[in-house]
């Protein structure tokens, strides 16, 4: 999907000096390895195509980069942190920034940019990045967000909601 923004990470890769390997796991394998070959990296990236299950390609990764426009929610980068690899993120709307915090806010950089994504992988790959410790993944934990839509709800009926929230779920009834 253009959204996703192969053409910044092939850009970045182009000027990361490590000779990295990067798997890119894309629908369309075709038009990818045409895009990389725009960018002289063809021989870097593996293309394995669309994997229903990531998460032994990630799990052995070194690291995840996400170099998108936007996400409605980039649930990779809870996947990769859940399986205890960092990630690079551009900042794009709707989810890097909720997730990346902390240390991790360090990984992120401006979407778009294909230099700043070259400088963050440089120096992920130059320097020993323990793993990562993401206190989001108990905050989207399923228990833990049931317990937070009943509290929701029992604020709601006890008259306790601010007008956000209630605006929120007024567009949610429609």
């Amino acid at each position: 999907a253009r959204q996703k923004r192969h053409d910044v990470l092939f850009d970045a890769l182009s000027k990361v000096s490590k000779p990295i390997k990067l798997v890119c796991l894309c629908r369309n394998s075709r038009k990818a390895k045409k895009l990389a070959a725009k960018y002289d990296v063809l021989d870097r990236v593996i293309f394995p195509g669309f994997k229903k299950n990531p998460y032994p390609w990630i799990k052995h990764a070194k690291g995840l980069v996400l170099s998108s426009d936007f996400e409605g929610f980039p649930t990779v980068l809870l996947e990769a942190l859940a399986l205890g690899v960092n990630v690079i993120s551009s900042d794009c709307n709707f989810g890097p920034r909720e997730i990346l915090t902390g240390e991790l806010a360090q990984w992120l950089v401006p979407p778009g940019d294909a230099d700043a994504l070259a400088t963050k992988m440089t120096q992920y790959l130059e320097q020993e990045v323990a793993p990562p410790e993401a206190n989001i993944l108990g905050d989207i934990d399923s228990r833990a967000v049931a317990l937070r839509y009943l509290q929701l709800v029992d604020n709601a009926n006890r008259g306790d909601i601010t007008a956000e929230v209630s605006g929120v779920l007024n567009t949610l009834s429609l």
